[in-house]
């Protein structure tokens, strides 16, 4: 056969190759056979292709992380906040319950200062009614002494 033709993948002509599996002889043309720049090349390009993807998921993984960082302090930040909300929710409402019990002690007081306003509204009538009374009588004074 011809040189180039039944070459097979270790160089050898013909025959079988002791790198060949189960005894089948893999064979190539000159034409499929990669020459050594060629191969060089394919092997640099391949390798600069495994050194982007790497770089590329790495880049990847590295964004990942900062999202999942960013997202635990976006979490921590809103777990303080809603610590700092239920603290000035328990002061409110332990001031509600400090003003309930201040109005619970003082409403006997008020009480008695509604009272007090009733009490002072009948005196103003009855005060009102007196004057009108007095005017009366002044007036009628007035006349029986003019007569």
């Amino acid at each position: 056969m011809s040189d180039g033709i039944n070459k097979n993948i270790t160089g050898s002509e013909g025959g079988m190759s002791p790198s060949s599996s189960h005894g089948v002889d893999k064979q190539v043309t000159d034409q499929q056979l990669p020459s050594s720049t060629t191969s060089v090349e394919f092997e640099a390009s391949y390798n600069d292709m495994l050194n982007k993807l790497l770089s590329y998921y790495n880049s990847e993984v590295e964004a990942c992380s900062d999202d999942f960082k960013l997202i635990a302090k976006m979490n921590k930040t809103e777990q303080d906040k809603f610590k700092q909300m239920l603290q000035t929710c328990r002061t409110v409402g332990d001031k509600l319950h400090d003003l309930n019990l201040n109005l619970n002690s003082l409403q006997p007081h008020l009480h008695k200062l509604d009272m007090i306003e009733q009490n002072l509204d009948m005196l103003e009538e009855k005060v009102e009614s007196l004057n009108k009374f007095s005017r009366e009588l002044e007036i009628k004074f007035l006349k029986l002494d003019k007569s």
